[in-house]
């Protein structure tokens, strides 16, 4: 699968894999630009797929996003959760994973519809991927999100 860079900081890269749109994140806030973003992306590859899928990769002290801007993305993107598979990898122990296992929990509950995959490991969140996302090439994924992790 190609892989095609969409948006790029110091702190998180966005890109486009087949039907998937990778974010990986570290120390980077979640604004509403990157919702806005994310949701043409969305449009985008729902416009030429019935399904898409969304990885985000969370390092290890990489902060929540804001009430704010969780409400924006429900608003936002909540007609669309019943076509899209969330795969979130959080990278982390102690304190910080654990609460940002309680916020990401929280958030499946209001993005209740759309299938949420929550793991430790983009490995083990891509394998609950390829269980929701018929035809998705979890190696090919899983390839791609290292080389990510390489350029970014």
């Amino acid at each position: 699968m190609e892989l095609d860079i969409k948006h790029r900081t110091a702190q998180d890269i966005y890109a486009v894999c087949g039907p998937v749109l990778i974010r990986i994140a570290d120390g980077a806030n979640t604004e509403l630009g990157d919702i806005d973003r994310i949701h043409a992306w969305f449009t985008e590859m729902l416009a030429h797929q019935p399904n898409i899928g969304m990885l985000l990769v969370a390092h290890h002290g990489n902060p929540p996003p804001s009430m704010a801007t969780i409400r924006y993305a429900v608003q936002q993107m909540g007609h669309m959760q019943e076509r899209i598979v969330v795969g979130v990898a959080l990278l982390g122990l102690g304190f910080w994973a654990d609460t940002a296992r309680a916020v990401t929990a929280g958030l499946m509950r209001l993005l209740r519809g759309g299938a949420v995959i929550l793991a430790s490991s983009p490995e083990a969140a891509i394998e609950g991927m390829v269980l929701e996302l018929v035809g998705l090439d979890g190696a090919a994924l899983l390839a791609a999100t290292a080389e990510l992790e390489r350029v970014r």
